[in-house]
């Protein structure tokens, strides 16, 4: 599966001791939610907005179809809006 041009993940930072480009971007109104989550082992991830179609329907199924908001990019690619 290839990505959708101008569009780019932010994974976590292995070194603890630097923010990664995924936490610099984050308000402060989730930082309590953060701090819980990290207590209990989770680490953030932020992807793209916009994924392609398939990526979803390999993860969900088909199903997932119906209940996302989905079109067509101009190179013919059915794409989908991630909801948060």
């Amino acid at each position: 599966m290839d990505r959708l041009p101008g569009f780019r993940d932010f994974y976590p930072n292995p070194s603890r001791t630097r923010m990664s480009g995924a936490r610099t971007r984050a308000s402060i109104f989730f930082d309590r939610w953060r701090t819980q989550c990290r207590r209990h082992g989770f680490r953030e991830y932020d992807g793209p907005p916009l994924e392609t179609l398939e990526l979803y329907t390999t993860k969900s199924g088909d199903e997932i179809v119906g209940s996302s908001t989905t079109s067509t990019d101009k190179g013919q690619r059915d794409i989908a809006l991630r909801r948060r």
